[in-house]
């Protein structure tokens, strides 16, 4: 790991460690959504100020993105860092284990390097430009799968509260991706489902109406282990991307055939 991806490593295990010991306390059992709501931020404010200081420490001219800030046009900082610190906030509050914290660090408007650790599992994806991705320090290939019907898919078809199709068009969606042999995984935390197909541990993942931004740290890592990524039309992923596929190339290719009909109805 580079000097620079190791020192945000150490950051984000810190905060890991802190939201494990609030998953472990259950704090948000019987918490009202507005007063859970508030609690979260007070939390992801706490990680981000962590954040700031230890990065600064090392490199001072290092510019830290807000929080929910998407447009670094402005910044005229050579290298900014993007960080979440909760992925799914929900499941994170109801103990669930598909939660993650990652940060981002962007070079010249290009994703460099990039980590995301689950604080639940403590499992720790990482990858930098050009050298590939590792899982808890092991280098990590996208699974050899071929075949749409002998794939484990994760997806958000069936329910997305971001998503305005037709119910009945993303359930012949839903329906298109099915196989006998393996369930449909949802998750509801898209970034470690694209981690996890970096990791081979499933073979592909169809995301609709994706928050691309929020998903850097999974896309680069993605494409160090191997993976393709593209829209339903096989497009490449940008910020106004209406869609997310993920796979390893001969499977890419075998899911856009698939789903290409439904291009232009999700």
């Amino acid at each position: 790991m580079l000097p620079i991806l190791n020192i945000a490593a150490r950051t984000l295990r810190q905060a890991s460690e802190f939201l494990q010991q609030v998953i472990e306390r259950q704090e948000f059992v019987q918490e009202e959504p507005e007063m859970l709501a508030k609690k979260l931020l007070q939390i992801e404010k706490d990680i981000h100020r962590l954040f700031i200081q230890n990065i600064k420490k090392s490199f001072p001219e290092h510019y830290i993105a807000a929080l929910g800030e998407t447009d670094f046009s402005e910044s005229d900082k050579e290298t900014v860092w993007s960080l979440t610190p909760i992925h799914s906030g929900l499941n994170f509050a109801k103990g669930l284990p598909y939660t993650a914290i990652s940060a981002t660090c962007f070079v010249k408007g290009k994703a460099e390097h990039a980590i995301i650790i689950n604080p639940t599992t403590g499992d720790e994806y990482a990858a930098s430009k050009g050298r590939g991705a590792s899982l808890n320090g092991k280098r990590i290939r996208v699974s050899s799968t071929k075949t749409v019907d002998q794939c484990l898919i994760a997806t958000d078809a069936l329910f997305n509260p971001n998503m305005v199709s037709s119910p009945h068009v993303r359930f012949d969606l839903y329906n298109s991706l099915s196989n006998n042999n393996f369930p449909l995984q949802q998750s509801n935390c898209p970034i470690l489902d694209i981690a996890n197909v970096a990791a081979g541990r499933i073979d592909a993942a169809v995301q609709l109406q994706p928050d691309v931004l929020d998903l850097q740290a999974a896309i680069l890592i993605c494409q160090e282990a191997g993976g393709l990524l593209g829209d339903l039309s096989g497009g490449g992923i940008s910020s106004n991307s209406g869609q997310l596929v993920c796979a390893n190339p001969k499977l890419f290719k075998s899911l856009l055939q698939k789903l290409y009909a439904f291009r232009d109805k999700v």
